[in-house]
């Protein structure tokens, strides 16, 4: 409080944050609003209000701190929040990104509302896209895990594009993205034609830094590479021992892998079941993503060189080289 009355703006938004569990709404709002207030009146603070912008528009829109919810005064703060959104406060454009795409559980803002916030000619899926790329240039993890996947799984206006889609899902590991290693770990199980080959090596080494994240997913994933021998020795012991930490988790498929691994005889996945597995399971989706972007025009705006590809697949490696480096250096490995 003292901080925020001697003039440092941002702390205002942190005072209405601790106002908030303790349920003095009252103190939390006035703290929010002169944090709004500072943000209007200045240009010097104006990006350290941006939390205090955005913050006041969710509670107007979700009716807390005893307002009642009210879209046409809520859904202009959180926007302007976006336009001045910086690499301190990028979190503002991907919040405005789930309001336009409708995937904020505790609320559903009506079409009517949002259609004052989209330019004639343009859609809510185009300034959706819009604000999340601007989400991803200012660092926000979860802006580029999801471009990666929108450019994986065509969603929204997003063409399929696997190499780029690659790209994105690399940024986001760099920063501790586990679900990004994964998705990377995927794409290199396969390979994809035209854009980077097969690599059981990188495939082993994403999962395993999902896995060290506790991931469960990641788990089941190297108890699977085990349990076949994909960039590993084959060795059904390790693949036990990591579908239980999986499983412990709660990922059914690894109890599923335990079930058949416990049995006198184990009935451990063949090489040949792998790959239909694979093809069902990644290889047609991504088929089916491409033909349904070609069908809907949005096909990647050029294909790749081999030199382009090259420094995007190197830059992938890089990534995950060097932080490989640092995690082993201050973990445990995955099974002690």
């Amino acid at each position: 409080e003292n901080a925020a009355t001697r003039g440092w703006n941002k702390a205002w938004f942190r005072l209405g944050r601790d106002y908030e569990p303790v349920g003095d709404f009252d103190r939390a709002r006035d703290c929010f609003e002169r944090g709004l207030r500072a943000g209007v009146e200045s240009c010097i603070y104006i990006r350290l209000s941006t939390c205090c912008l955005q913050r006041i528009g969710i509670t107007k829109l979700l009716g807390q701190l005893a307002l009642i919810p009210s879209p046409t005064e809520a859904l202009p703060l959180p926007q302007e929040a976006v336009n001045l959104s910086s690499v301190e406060t990028p979190h503002p454009a991907h919040v405005f990104v789930l309001l336009l795409r409708g995937e904020i559980a505790e609320v559903k803002v009506e079409e009517q509302f949002l259609a004052l916030f989209i330019p004639e000619g343009s859609t809510s899926k185009d300034v959706a896209r819009s604000y999340l790329e601007r989400a991803t240039y200012y660092g926000f993890i979860a802006a580029q895990y999801k471009v990666g996947c929108a450019y994986e799984y065509v969603e929204g206006p997003f063409a399929f594009d696997s190499l780029r889609g690659a790209q994105y899902y690399s940024v986001a590991s760099q920063q501790g993205d586990a679900e990004a290693d994964l998705a990377l770990s995927k794409w290199f199980l396969c390979g994809h034609e035209g854009a980077f080959d097969k690599s059981e090596e990188l495939a082993v080494r994403f999962a395993d830094k999902a896995a060290r994240k506790r991931l469960p997913t990641g788990e089941f994933a190297m108890g699977y590479y085990a349990e076949i021998g994909i960039g590993m020795s084959k060795n059904i012991e390790t693949a036990r021992e990591l579908y239980t930490k999986a499983a412990v988790n709660g990922n059914v498929e690894a109890q599923a892998r335990l079930s058949a691994l416990s049995t006198p005889a184990p009935q451990a996945l063949s090489v040949t079941e792998h790959e239909a597995l694979t093809d069902h399971n990644l290889v047609r989706r991504r088929t089916q993503a491409k033909v349904r972007a070609a069908k809907l025009g949005r096909n990647a705006s050029k294909r790749a060189g081999a030199e382009e590809r090259k420094m995007v697949v190197g830059s992938i490696r890089a990534g995950v080289e060097s932080l490989g480096k640092d995690e082993e250096s201050g973990k445990d490995g995955l099974l002690e």
